[in-house]
């Protein structure tokens, strides 16, 4: 098993097969084996829990794909094997290819730092895209809103409740007590689809807490 000390945001990235925690470095060591495992490890702890980030097991392997519900506008996936047996690969050098789909091009990184900063300058060009899809959801009177149910990735730290949203990208909801945040979180998702305010309290929220959030609870009850 690929080793984390202390665990970071890779351990709890699920891929939509349950193979028990941790999904994610589960799959990255039978995919990709031993060697591979810091530079999807370095992935998973940038992208684990970033709004509207997601991981899925497809038939050619992980696939990192940021977009709302489902939708992949950027992409990572692995590296291609070097034609070049004496050539380095990627995992080796630590670089990071995204495809950007609006602009049907390939970015390189030399360092998961770089992708963090091209990521903050460039994920704001699809702010508007969860309304966009948000239109087609609303094309028979928001019935379709019902069928639909929004997991909240929920932590709590310092006396506060924090929730993202992996299906949206989104800023994270905060709140004090966790029936106020999960409000919160219904109400985010309404702004960002652009359904009425009032359609907010009928969205199916499927909260899913860390171990922090899983010990606060307890606390409290």
């Amino acid at each position: 098993m690929v080793e984390l000390a202390p665990p970071g945001p890779a351990w709890n990235v699920e891929v939509g097969i349950e193979t028990g925690t941790p999904q994610y470095l589960t799959f990255v060591e039978t995919i990709y084996g031993h060697g591979a495992g810091p530079w999807w490890v370095a992935l998973g702890d940038l992208l684990g829990g970033r709004p509207g980030w997601h991981c899925d097991f497809t038939s050619s392997g992980l696939l990192w794909s940021y977009g709302a519900l489902g939708s992949s506008l950027f992409n990572i996936s692995a590296p291609d094997t070097p034609e070049d047996p004496d050539e380095p690969s990627d995992y080796e050098t630590g670089k990071y290819i995204l495809f950007d789909y609006d602009a049907d091009i390939e970015h390189g990184f030399f360092s998961i730092d770089d992708l963090r900063v091209w990521l903050e300058s460039n994920e704001y060009r699809h702010a508007d895209h969860a309304r966009e899809v948000g239109q087609w959801v609303a094309s028979d009177g928001w019935a379709m809103l019902n069928a639909l149910t929004f997991d909240a990735r929920v932590t709590y730290e310092d006396g506060n409740w924090m929730a993202t949203v992996p299906k949206l990208p989104l800023e994270a909801a905060f709140a004090y007590d966790l029936p106020t945040l999960i409000e919160r979180v219904r109400e985010l998702i309404a702004g960002a689809l652009g359904a009425p305010l009032e359609l907010a309290s009928t969205i199916e929220i499927q909260a899913r807490l860390t171990p922090a959030a899983t010990r606060a609870l307890s606390s409290t009850t």
